[in-house]
């Protein structure tokens, strides 16, 4: 991965690539009592403060990765509201690296975020921490509602990838 990114700067400071930050989402939702099971995909936006996170990085300046995932209850086009309204955060579950990419997961245990219906999602980290609002937010998506009930588990696998 390292060997990657050394390659990418160099040609981003030549002035010969662009970097395009891309995420898309893959929610799995499990109904422990039915074994019903539903997967939606949606792509997110990278919002500012996200790419200003990449930024940072790429400056040198002391930053830490992504390290919570927040879902949120509202239904904002993250291009014009690119913050979003909290209901649950929990730190990422796992994060895979690959060239180019990186997945992070969260599962949602049936006794998490009941009584919410969940319609959106968001990255956090340099900084994060359980507190809502804490770290930097790096991008959003909004998705079908979840009506999240202690009979439902859900799997969330963030896929980001760095294209040049």
């Amino acid at each position: 991965m390292r060997k990657y990114f050394e390659r990418f700067i160099k040609k981003l400071i030549k002035g010969k690539e662009d970097l395009a930050l891309k995420g898309k989402l893959t929610i799995n939702i499990i109904n422990e009592v039915t074994g019903e099971i539903k997967t939606v995909t949606e792509d997110n936006l990278v919002i500012l403060a996200g790419r200003n996170l990449v930024r940072d990085l790429l400056a040198g300046d002391t930053v830490s990765g992504l390290t919570h995932m927040a879902l949120g209850t509202d239904t904002s086009d993250p291009s014009v509201t690119p913050t979003i309204t909290e209901a649950f955060r929990k730190t990422l579950t796992s994060s895979t690296k690959a060239d180019g990419k990186l997945t992070v997961d969260m599962f949602l245990a049936s006794s998490e975020a009941n009584g919410n219906t969940l319609t959106s999602a968001a990255l956090f980290g340099n900084g994060a921490t359980d507190t809502a609002g804490s770290g930097s937010q790096y991008n959003k998506v909004v998705y079908a509602a979840i009506e999240k009930t202690s009979s439902l588990t859900v799997t969330y696998t963030w896929e980001l990838t760095f294209n040049a």
